[in-house]
Protein backbone atom coordinates (compact mmCIF):
# COMPACT_ATOMS: atom_id res chain seq x y z
CA UNK A 1 0.00 0.00 0.00
CA UNK A 2 1.43 3.62 -1.29
CA UNK A 3 1.08 4.72 2.64
CA UNK A 4 3.82 2.16 3.83
CA UNK A 5 5.74 1.87 0.70
CA UNK A 6 6.50 5.63 0.10
CA UNK A 7 7.80 6.25 3.59
CA UNK A 8 10.05 2.75 3.25
CA UNK A 9 11.47 4.21 0.08
CA UNK A 10 12.81 6.95 2.16
CA UNK A 11 15.82 6.97 4.07
CA UNK A 12 15.64 7.30 8.11
CA UNK A 13 12.19 5.73 8.05
CA UNK A 14 11.42 4.37 11.75
CA UNK A 15 9.62 0.77 11.82
CA UNK A 16 8.89 -0.78 15.10
CA UNK A 17 7.50 -4.30 15.76
CA UNK A 18 6.07 -4.79 18.95
CA UNK A 19 3.77 -6.09 20.83
CA UNK A 20 3.25 -10.00 22.58
CA UNK A 21 5.41 -13.37 22.40
CA UNK A 22 3.51 -13.61 18.37
CA UNK A 23 5.86 -10.66 17.80
CA UNK A 24 8.74 -12.51 17.74
CA UNK A 25 7.80 -15.98 17.95
CA UNK A 26 10.48 -18.06 18.80
CA UNK A 27 7.97 -21.48 18.69
CA UNK A 28 9.22 -23.88 16.18
CA UNK A 29 12.48 -22.34 15.99
CA UNK A 30 14.62 -22.28 19.07
CA UNK A 31 13.63 -24.92 22.04
CA UNK A 32 14.74 -22.11 24.70
CA UNK A 33 11.64 -20.27 26.16
CA UNK A 34 13.10 -16.68 24.63
CA UNK A 35 10.94 -14.09 26.81
CA UNK A 36 11.29 -11.35 24.58
CA UNK A 37 12.70 -10.55 21.21
CA UNK A 38 15.68 -9.42 21.63
CA UNK A 39 17.11 -12.21 23.38
CA UNK A 40 16.30 -14.21 20.42
CA UNK A 41 19.23 -15.46 17.63
CA UNK A 42 18.83 -12.47 14.93
CA UNK A 43 18.76 -15.59 11.93
CA UNK A 44 15.96 -17.23 13.41
CA UNK A 45 13.16 -17.05 9.96
CA UNK A 46 10.37 -15.99 12.53
CA UNK A 47 8.00 -13.61 10.45
CA UNK A 48 8.92 -10.75 11.77
CA UNK A 49 13.03 -11.45 11.21
CA UNK A 50 11.78 -12.19 7.43
CA UNK A 51 9.96 -9.11 7.47
CA UNK A 52 12.59 -6.85 8.84
CA UNK A 53 14.83 -8.85 6.20
CA UNK A 54 12.78 -7.86 3.15
CA UNK A 55 12.84 -4.16 4.77
CA UNK A 56 16.23 -4.15 4.59
CA UNK A 57 16.51 -5.56 0.62
CA UNK A 58 13.59 -3.05 -0.32
CA UNK A 59 16.48 -0.91 -2.48
CA UNK A 60 17.33 -1.37 -6.12
CA UNK A 61 20.55 -0.94 -5.14
CA UNK A 62 21.18 -3.64 -2.11
CA UNK A 63 23.77 -6.38 -2.54
CA UNK A 64 23.86 -9.51 -0.14
CA UNK A 65 27.00 -10.22 1.72
CA UNK A 66 27.81 -13.55 -0.85
CA UNK A 67 28.05 -10.85 -3.86
CA UNK A 68 30.37 -8.77 -2.63
CA UNK A 69 34.14 -9.37 -3.64
CA UNK A 70 36.19 -8.91 -0.71
CA UNK A 71 40.14 -8.40 -1.22
CA UNK A 72 42.97 -8.08 0.87
CA UNK A 73 42.33 -10.24 3.46
CA UNK A 74 43.42 -13.93 4.32
CA UNK A 75 40.41 -15.20 3.37
CA UNK A 76 36.69 -15.07 2.75
CA UNK A 77 33.75 -17.61 3.44
CA UNK A 78 30.18 -17.84 3.22
CA UNK A 79 30.02 -19.76 6.55
CA UNK A 80 29.54 -18.48 10.23
CA UNK A 81 33.22 -19.60 11.09
CA UNK A 82 33.54 -21.10 14.85
CA UNK A 83 29.52 -20.67 15.50
CA UNK A 84 27.56 -24.27 15.63
CA UNK A 85 24.03 -22.48 16.19
CA UNK A 86 22.36 -21.82 12.30
CA UNK A 87 20.42 -19.38 13.92
CA UNK A 88 22.85 -16.74 14.02
CA UNK A 89 23.87 -16.40 10.37
CA UNK A 90 22.15 -13.70 9.00
CA UNK A 91 21.54 -14.41 5.91
CA UNK A 92 23.69 -15.07 2.52
CA UNK A 93 26.03 -13.23 4.44
CA UNK A 94 30.44 -13.71 3.98
CA UNK A 95 33.36 -13.65 6.66
CA UNK A 96 36.25 -11.91 6.02
CA UNK A 97 39.08 -13.22 7.93
CA UNK A 98 41.62 -11.10 9.13
CA UNK A 99 44.57 -10.72 11.14
CA UNK A 100 45.94 -8.11 13.49
CA UNK A 101 47.15 -5.01 11.70
CA UNK A 102 45.82 -6.08 8.08
CA UNK A 103 43.07 -4.18 6.05
CA UNK A 104 40.28 -5.51 3.66
CA UNK A 105 38.42 -3.47 0.34
CA UNK A 106 35.58 -3.67 -1.63
CA UNK A 107 33.58 -1.66 -4.35
CA UNK A 108 30.15 -0.60 -3.98
CA UNK A 109 28.30 1.58 -6.97
CA UNK A 110 25.98 4.02 -4.88
CA UNK A 111 23.09 6.39 -6.64
CA UNK A 112 22.82 8.03 -3.96
CA UNK A 113 24.81 10.47 -1.07
CA UNK A 114 24.31 7.48 1.69
CA UNK A 115 25.88 3.75 1.90
CA UNK A 116 24.47 1.63 4.69
CA UNK A 117 27.12 -1.68 5.36
CA UNK A 118 24.72 -4.20 7.35
CA UNK A 119 27.76 -6.05 9.79
CA UNK A 120 27.52 -8.22 12.45
CA UNK A 121 28.73 -8.06 15.98
CA UNK A 122 30.00 -11.63 17.50
CA UNK A 123 30.55 -12.53 21.47
CA UNK A 124 34.00 -13.73 21.26
CA UNK A 125 37.50 -13.69 20.72
CA UNK A 126 37.38 -13.01 17.02
CA UNK A 127 35.48 -9.65 17.67
CA UNK A 128 37.63 -6.59 16.77
CA UNK A 129 37.79 -2.95 16.59
CA UNK A 130 38.63 -1.38 12.77
CA UNK A 131 38.35 2.33 10.91
CA UNK A 132 36.60 2.94 7.69
CA UNK A 133 37.89 4.50 4.76
CA UNK A 134 35.86 5.27 1.30
CA UNK A 135 37.92 6.63 -1.42
CA UNK A 136 40.73 7.10 0.99
CA UNK A 137 39.14 9.09 3.44
CA UNK A 138 38.84 8.26 6.62
CA UNK A 139 34.73 8.18 7.82
CA UNK A 140 34.70 6.16 10.69
CA UNK A 141 37.04 4.95 13.47
CA UNK A 142 36.79 2.33 16.30
CA UNK A 143 34.24 0.13 14.85
CA UNK A 144 33.79 -2.77 17.80
CA UNK A 145 31.91 -5.70 16.30
CA UNK A 146 32.29 -7.25 20.02
CA UNK A 147 28.83 -8.58 20.87
CA UNK A 148 26.71 -8.20 24.00
CA UNK A 149 25.10 -11.51 24.89
CA UNK A 150 21.37 -9.94 26.14
CA UNK A 151 21.05 -8.57 22.28
CA UNK A 152 20.57 -11.78 20.24
CA UNK A 153 22.78 -13.84 22.26
CA UNK A 154 25.65 -11.64 21.25
CA UNK A 155 25.42 -12.01 17.27
CA UNK A 156 23.23 -9.10 17.09
CA UNK A 157 23.23 -7.18 13.07
CA UNK A 158 23.83 -3.48 13.29
CA UNK A 159 24.15 -0.91 10.26
CA UNK A 160 27.11 1.38 9.94
CA UNK A 161 25.52 4.52 7.85
CA UNK A 162 28.55 6.29 5.37
CA UNK A 163 27.92 9.94 3.73
CA UNK A 164 29.55 9.94 0.41
CA UNK A 165 30.03 12.59 -2.49
CA UNK A 166 28.54 11.72 -5.52
CA UNK A 167 26.96 9.13 -7.50
CA UNK A 168 29.90 6.62 -8.44
CA UNK A 169 31.60 3.64 -7.69
CA UNK A 170 33.39 3.36 -4.24
CA UNK A 171 36.39 2.20 -2.97
CA UNK A 172 35.40 1.20 0.94
CA UNK A 173 38.18 -0.30 3.15
CA UNK A 174 38.00 -1.84 6.65
CA UNK A 175 41.43 -0.53 7.89
CA UNK A 176 43.87 -0.88 11.22
CA UNK A 177 42.07 -4.22 12.34
CA UNK A 178 42.63 -4.93 16.06
CA UNK A 179 41.98 -8.16 17.51
CA UNK A 180 43.44 -10.87 19.83
CA UNK A 181 43.84 -13.34 17.46
CA UNK A 182 42.72 -13.85 14.12
CA UNK A 183 39.37 -10.94 13.01
CA UNK A 184 36.26 -12.83 11.38
CA UNK A 185 34.39 -9.61 10.22
CA UNK A 186 30.67 -10.37 8.39
CA UNK A 187 28.95 -8.81 6.41
CA UNK A 188 25.18 -9.05 5.80
CA UNK A 189 24.72 -6.92 2.96
CA UNK A 190 25.11 -3.00 1.36
CA UNK A 191 22.78 -0.71 0.70
CA UNK A 192 22.04 2.58 -0.36
CA UNK A 193 19.34 3.80 1.95
CA UNK A 194 18.52 2.73 5.99
CA UNK A 195 15.13 2.25 7.12
CA UNK A 196 15.32 1.61 11.23
CA UNK A 197 13.69 -1.51 11.92
CA UNK A 198 13.33 -2.72 15.82
CA UNK A 199 11.40 -5.40 17.67
CA UNK A 200 10.90 -4.62 21.24
CA UNK A 201 8.32 -7.63 21.68
CA UNK A 202 7.70 -9.33 25.08
CA UNK A 203 6.28 -12.36 25.86
CA UNK A 204 2.71 -12.78 27.72
CA UNK A 205 1.43 -9.37 28.17
CA UNK A 206 -2.18 -7.17 27.42
CA UNK A 207 -2.48 -4.08 26.13
CA UNK A 208 -2.07 -2.36 29.36
CA UNK A 209 1.70 -3.62 30.13
CA UNK A 210 2.38 -1.34 26.56
CA UNK A 211 0.88 1.52 28.29
CA UNK A 212 2.37 1.29 31.80
CA UNK A 213 5.88 0.63 29.75
CA UNK A 214 5.59 3.31 27.00
CA UNK A 215 8.28 4.24 26.82
CA UNK A 216 10.76 1.47 27.33
CA UNK A 217 8.76 -0.55 24.77
CA UNK A 218 7.41 2.45 22.13
CA UNK A 219 7.55 5.86 22.60
CA UNK A 220 11.21 5.94 22.56
CA UNK A 221 11.20 4.58 19.03
CA UNK A 222 9.31 7.23 17.72
CA UNK A 223 8.23 4.96 14.48
CA UNK A 224 6.62 6.33 11.42
CA UNK A 225 5.18 2.28 10.67
CA UNK A 226 4.79 -0.02 13.83
CA UNK A 227 2.88 -3.26 13.97
CA UNK A 228 1.81 -4.34 16.58
CA UNK A 229 0.91 -8.16 17.53
CA UNK A 230 -2.02 -7.84 20.36
CA UNK A 231 -5.26 -10.05 21.55
CA UNK A 232 -3.71 -12.76 23.23
CA UNK A 233 -3.54 -12.64 26.66
CA UNK A 234 -5.93 -9.93 27.19
CA UNK A 235 -8.53 -12.77 25.84
CA UNK A 236 -7.72 -14.39 29.07
CA UNK A 237 -6.72 -11.12 31.44
CA UNK A 238 -8.84 -8.21 30.50
CA UNK A 239 -12.46 -7.62 29.84
CA UNK A 240 -13.79 -6.60 26.51
CA UNK A 241 -14.18 -3.09 27.93
CA UNK A 242 -10.56 -2.86 29.33
CA UNK A 243 -9.53 -4.17 26.03
CA UNK A 244 -10.81 -1.65 23.73
CA UNK A 245 -10.21 1.08 26.45
CA UNK A 246 -6.54 -0.14 26.15
CA UNK A 247 -6.41 0.28 22.72
CA UNK A 248 -7.39 3.80 22.43
CA UNK A 249 -5.45 5.24 25.10
CA UNK A 250 -2.48 3.18 23.78
CA UNK A 251 -3.35 4.89 20.46
CA UNK A 252 -3.35 8.30 21.46
CA UNK A 253 -0.28 7.70 22.92
CA UNK A 254 1.52 7.03 19.70
CA UNK A 255 -0.17 9.79 17.77
CA UNK A 256 0.96 12.13 20.42
CA UNK A 257 4.28 10.80 20.05
CA UNK A 258 4.98 10.64 16.36
CA UNK A 259 1.88 12.14 14.93
CA UNK A 260 1.41 10.73 11.68
CA UNK A 261 2.39 7.24 12.49
CA UNK A 262 0.92 4.40 10.31
CA UNK A 263 -0.03 1.26 12.43
CA UNK A 264 -0.88 -2.53 11.45
CA UNK A 265 -2.29 -4.54 14.45
CA UNK A 266 -2.13 -8.44 14.21
CA UNK A 267 -4.99 -10.03 15.70
CA UNK A 268 -4.26 -13.91 17.20
CA UNK A 269 -5.78 -16.77 15.63
CA UNK A 270 -7.19 -18.97 18.70
CA UNK A 271 -9.20 -22.01 17.93
CA UNK A 272 -7.46 -25.02 19.01
CA UNK A 273 -9.08 -25.00 22.38
CA UNK A 274 -12.71 -23.28 21.17
CA UNK A 275 -14.63 -26.56 22.70
CA UNK A 276 -12.90 -27.78 25.25
CA UNK A 277 -11.71 -26.59 29.16
CA UNK A 278 -8.50 -24.77 29.83
CA UNK A 279 -6.55 -23.96 32.74
CA UNK A 280 -6.09 -20.69 32.47
CA UNK A 281 -9.66 -19.80 31.27
CA UNK A 282 -10.82 -16.28 32.24
CA UNK A 283 -14.27 -17.35 34.31
CA UNK A 284 -16.66 -15.74 32.15
CA UNK A 285 -15.75 -18.15 29.31
CA UNK A 286 -14.81 -21.80 31.58
CA UNK A 287 -18.74 -22.63 31.34
CA UNK A 288 -18.94 -21.82 27.21
CA UNK A 289 -18.26 -24.66 24.77
CA UNK A 290 -19.11 -24.53 21.10
CA UNK A 291 -19.97 -21.38 19.09
CA UNK A 292 -20.81 -19.18 22.70
CA UNK A 293 -17.18 -20.16 23.35
CA UNK A 294 -15.67 -19.27 20.02
CA UNK A 295 -17.96 -15.94 19.91
CA UNK A 296 -16.32 -14.87 22.96
CA UNK A 297 -13.00 -15.23 22.13
CA UNK A 298 -13.68 -13.45 18.59
CA UNK A 299 -15.28 -10.32 19.90
CA UNK A 300 -11.80 -9.63 20.82
CA UNK A 301 -10.67 -9.91 17.47
CA UNK A 302 -13.18 -7.98 16.44
CA UNK A 303 -12.59 -5.24 18.72
CA UNK A 304 -9.36 -5.17 17.10
CA UNK A 305 -10.44 -4.94 13.76
CA UNK A 306 -12.97 -2.01 14.11
CA UNK A 307 -10.30 -0.16 16.22
CA UNK A 308 -8.33 -0.43 13.29
CA UNK A 309 -10.91 0.47 10.98
CA UNK A 310 -11.65 3.65 13.00
CA UNK A 311 -8.11 4.82 12.74
CA UNK A 312 -7.45 4.19 9.67
CA UNK A 313 -4.87 1.09 10.29
CA UNK A 314 -4.88 -2.16 9.19
CA UNK A 315 -5.46 -5.01 11.01
CA UNK A 316 -4.21 -8.87 10.01
CA UNK A 317 -6.69 -11.08 11.85
CA UNK A 318 -4.51 -14.19 11.82
CA UNK A 319 -8.07 -16.50 12.54
CA UNK A 320 -9.11 -14.67 9.53
CA UNK A 321 -5.78 -15.23 7.38
CA UNK A 322 -5.48 -19.14 8.40
CA UNK A 323 -9.62 -20.02 8.18
CA UNK A 324 -9.41 -22.28 5.33
CA UNK A 325 -5.79 -24.02 6.66
CA UNK A 326 -5.91 -27.13 9.22
CA UNK A 327 -5.14 -25.61 12.39
CA UNK A 328 -1.74 -28.49 12.74
CA UNK A 329 -0.34 -27.06 9.48
CA UNK A 330 -0.15 -23.27 10.88
CA UNK A 331 -0.38 -23.31 14.52
CA UNK A 332 2.43 -24.86 16.49
CA UNK A 333 0.34 -24.29 20.10
CA UNK A 334 -2.63 -22.39 21.12
CA UNK A 335 -1.57 -19.59 19.62
CA UNK A 336 2.05 -19.66 18.26
CA UNK A 337 2.98 -20.37 14.21
CA UNK A 338 4.37 -23.10 12.76
CA UNK A 339 7.29 -22.60 10.14
CA UNK A 340 4.49 -22.58 7.47
CA UNK A 341 2.43 -20.46 9.64
CA UNK A 342 4.76 -18.22 9.97
CA UNK A 343 6.13 -17.88 6.01
CA UNK A 344 1.98 -16.51 5.06
CA UNK A 345 1.85 -14.12 7.63
CA UNK A 346 5.35 -12.83 7.06
CA UNK A 347 4.02 -12.66 2.89
CA UNK A 348 1.06 -11.12 3.85
CA UNK A 349 2.63 -8.41 5.95
CA UNK A 350 5.47 -7.58 3.40
CA UNK A 351 2.88 -7.55 0.71
CA UNK A 352 1.01 -4.94 2.80
CA UNK A 353 3.81 -2.97 3.15
CA UNK A 354 5.42 -3.14 -0.17
CA UNK A 355 3.34 -5.07 -2.41
CA UNK A 356 5.84 -4.09 -5.54
CA UNK A 357 9.39 -4.05 -3.08
CA UNK A 358 12.74 -5.06 -4.60
CA UNK A 359 12.59 -8.29 -1.60
CA UNK A 360 13.13 -11.79 -2.86
CA UNK A 361 9.88 -13.64 -2.60
CA UNK A 362 11.65 -17.14 -2.44
CA UNK A 363 13.52 -15.93 0.46
CA UNK A 364 10.19 -15.40 2.50
CA UNK A 365 10.46 -19.34 4.01
CA UNK A 366 10.89 -19.71 7.19
CA UNK A 367 11.68 -23.14 6.57
CA UNK A 368 14.31 -22.16 4.53
CA UNK A 369 17.45 -22.14 6.59
CA UNK A 370 16.71 -25.28 9.69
Amino acid sequence: MEKYSSLLNKNGTKVLISGDSLSYNRYDFDPVPRTEAVLCYPGMPSWSTLVIEAIYQNDAFYKFGKDITITGCKSVINTLPDCDEPMCRLIYSRTAVAENGESLGFRYSCPTDTIVLYLQKRPDSHSCLFDIYVDGAPVESHVNTLGNPERHQGWEQFPIILSVSGACEHNIEFRNIQCSGTAFITLAGIGSRYVEVYNSGIGNRTVTYFIENFEERIGRYTPDIFIFSIGANDQIRLSCEQFENGLQKLTGMILGTSPGCKIVYIAPGRGQHFDEHVEYDPADVACKCGKERFDYYMEYNEILYKHAEKIGADCIDVFRLFENTPIPVWRYDNIHLTKYGNTVLAKQMIHTLMPNGYYDEKLIDASRLL
